[in-house]
């Protein structure tokens, strides 16, 4: 009987915390990059190199660098005003129809760019960053100023 009773809360624990593992994330690629929802992140590369003015090498990485982030941030813009809201218009055509069209540029220019997942140095001193953003900020801000969901597939 012990056994029995042992295999039953057994097989209810596992089913009970098993259920969350099994399902998969839901996540959204683009050119450059993915949104996971489930993790509510965003993974974006940036690529940058160096102005022709750059007096050193130092100068001409951190310059590089910079360039990556600003190039890493156009990247997030154009993929968030890709998705989808509920009614299937897209994010940017919705904020141009209610008279808002740079609310998401606004939005991802106010965030901090500072994850760093991997960085990339190129013999020609170009740089690619690969950045990691926490979007749970934006996903709220968006929908409740669309007061619609965002589509996930």
């Amino acid at each position: 009987m012990r056994r029995l009773l042992f295999l039953f809360f057994l097989l209810f624990a596992l089913g009970l915390f098993g259920a969350d593992a099994a399902k998969p994330d839901v996540v959204k690629k683009f050119s450059d990059g993915s949104i996971n929802f489930t993790k509510r992140e965003m993974t974006v590369r940036g690529d940058g190199m160096p102005g022709p003015n750059v007096v050193d090498a130092a100068s001409a990485v951190l310059a590089a660098e910079k360039m990556a982030a600003r190039n890493a941030r156009n990247r997030a813009i154009a993929a968030l005003s890709s998705l989808k809201l509920a009614d299937k218009k897209s994010l940017k055509d919705f904020f141009a129809g209610q008279g808002k069209p740079d609310f998401i540029s606004d939005l991802v220019k106010e965030s901090d760019f500072s994850q760093i997942k991997s960085k990339r140095y190129y013999s020609n001193s170009m740089v690619e960053v690969t950045f990691v953003i926490n979007i749970d900020a934006w996903l709220l801000a968006i929908s409740e100023a669309a007061g619609q969901e965002i589509l996930t597939d």
